[in-house]
C-alpha cells in the first residue's frame, strides 16, 4: 500500500500521483464530516538551469491547473460511509488527493494498484446506479 495522505500531511494534499491501470483508494480514521476528494492537476515540468554546476538551481513543478474527478457528474469523494473507490480511470493522468477534516488525528488514505474484475459504478464513486 502506498501512503497519499497521513496526520503528518500538513496541508491536507498528497503528493501527486497516476493510475496506470487500476488502484483501490482506501480512507481509514475519518470523522463523520471529513471528506476525501481527488483532482485531475496539470503541472509545469521541472526546469534544471543546463549550465550550472550540480546541485545546480531547479525549479519545481507547480500547478497550473485542476479539476475535481466526477463520475455521473458528482463529485467522487471519500468519507467515513464510504471509504473506499476503484479509479480506473483517467489513466495517465497526474492526480492529488484533498482531505477536507475538522480536526486531524488518525486519518489515512492510501492506495493499492488493483486487478478488480466487474468494477460497476458505485465501486467507482458514482452515485449513477450499478449499471455495467
Amino acid at each position: 500500500m502506498k501512503q497519499l495522505i497521513s496526520r503528518d500531511t500538513i496541508s491536507g494534499v498528497s503528493p501527486p500521483f497516476e493510475i496506470r491501470e487500476q488502484i483501490t483508494v482506501v480512507a481509514l480514521g475519518l470523522e463523520p464530516l471529513d471528506v476525501v476528494t481527488f483532482w485531475l492537476v496539470l503541472q509545469t515540468t521541472p526546469v534544471r538551469d543546463p549550465c550550472a554546476c550540480p546541485p545546480g538551481q531547479v525549479v519545481l513543478p507547480a500547478v497550473l491547473d485542476e479539476v475535481q474527478l466526477r463520475c455521473c457528474g458528482t463529485p467522487v469523494v471519500l468519507t467515513r460511509a464510504n471509504p473506499f473507490v476503484v479509479l480506473d480511470a483517467p489513466q495517465g493522468i497526474t492526480m492529488r488527493a484533498k482531505l477536507a477534516t475538522i480536526t486531524p488525528s488518525t486519518q489515512s488514505v492510501v492506495y493499492q494498484e488493483t486487478n478488480t474484475a466487474n468494477v460497476n459504478d458505485r465501486m467507482r464513486g458514482c452515485p449513477c446506479g450499478d449499471t455495467p
